[in-house]
Order: structure tokens, then C-alpha cells, then sequence
């Protein structure tokens, strides 16, 4: 098995999917090439209409265009994709339409993480949920801004909204003791229902 597919087999399990299809090797090379974007970026998430001001709906092509080839491209079923931008955002398209997005401190695993060296435009971007949930964000904030739309599946959180799920994962803060204020907000997946 060579490296390049020892990697997107990381990448795939990783992302949470089940299996990862073959791509053309045309459409990888197409997809995949870091870009530099100077373009200051809002911060800004509203899980039902866009992502830092990028509508749901927009084609990968468009989504290109504006913001330069991905770090990495992966082909999740045969309707679904991810383009990897930098080491902590994958955006999901469904039938080449932008469907959702993952965002972590690491879409890779710790050693793969490290040895991206691409800077995307939503490297240093500090998100904020439309609601006032951020990055920054503890499980007493979750719990006093979402009220009873909070669920806990296992060790993660999630609320829906009138088209999006958003999944928030979060890290415990193992000094901080066993309370609220040290479960705090890792990561994120919006996807559009």
C-alpha cells in the first residue's frame, strides 16, 4: 500500500465516515494544491444559512475560485466529499453542493497534523455560532445558551436547528476538576438535514 493512500485511509477514518471511494486521479490533482487567500474572513456561523459568510449551496467549483485548492480532497461516498483546508477545517459537499463542515483543532491525527504545512484562510479564524456559542466556549455556556435544545449523545453534545444538526464536541480539562466549567468546546460538525 503506498503512503499517499495510507494517509487517506487516516484522513477517512478520522472524518468519521464509513469508507472512502476511489476518486480520479484527475479530480484529486484538480482539488489539491495549497493557495495562498489574503481575504480577511468573518467569523461568523449561522448552521442554517452559512458558514463564515459562505452560503450553504455553493458549488466546489465556486468555493475554489474564492478560496484556493485544498489541502486535501476526499471522495466519501459517491455523492459526498470533503476538501481539507489547513489542519482544522473539512467542508462536506453533497452532490458537489457545500452541505456542511468539520472544525477541530486537528482534522489528522496528531502525527499526520504535524507534518501539514499548508496555511489555509481558515487557519486562524476564532468561529462563533450565530446563538453566541464559540470556540471558547465551556459546557455551562452551552447549557445556558441552548437550554432544553441541548442533547448529550455519549460524551458529545448536539442541537438541531430548522435545517442544520451541529454537533459540539468537547475536552475535558482533566485539572479543572468534574464540573461544567471544564468541559470545553473542542470541535464542531454542522451538517445541513
Amino acid at each position: 500500500m503506498t503512503l499517499a493512500k495510507k494517509i487517506m485511509k487516516i484522513i477517512t477514518f478520522l472524518i468519521g465516515f464509513a469508507f472512502l471511494a476511489t476518486a480520479s486521479a484527475q479530480d484529486i490533482r484538480d482539488k489539491v494544491v495549497p493557495a495562498a487567500v489574503e481575504e480577511q474572513l468573518p467569523n461568523l456561523i449561522d448552521p442554517d444559512v452559512s458558514i463564515y459568510g459562505i452560503p450553504f449551496g455553493v458549488s466546489e467549483d465556486e468555493f475554489i475560485v474564492r478560496y484556493g485548492n485544498a489541502t486535501g480532497y476526499v471522495r466519501i461516498t459517491p455523492h459526498e466529499s470533503g476538501m481539507i483546508y489547513g489542519r482544522s477545517h473539512c467542508f462536506f459537499f453533497t452532490d458537489g453542493k457545500l452541505s456542511g463542515v468539520r472544525i477541530t483543532s486537528s482534522i489528522f491525527d496528531w502525527s499526520v497534523g504535524n507534518r501539514v504545512s499548508s496555511i489555509s484562510p481558515f487557519s486562524s479564524i476564532n468561529w462563533n455560532l450565530d446563538n453566541g456559542l464559540s470556540r471558547d466556549s465551556n459546557l455551562t455556556d452551552m447549557k445556558r445558551i441552548l437550554g432544553d435544545k441541548l442533547v448529550k449523545d455519549g460524551p458529545q453534545y448536539y442541537y438541531q436547528t430548522d435545517t442544520a444538526r451541529v454537533d459540539i464536541e468537547v475536552a475535558h480539562l482533566t485539572t479543572a476538576g468534574d464540573i461544567d466549567g471544564a468541559w470545553r468546546v473542542h470541535g464542531l460538525i454542522i451538517r445541513k438535514r
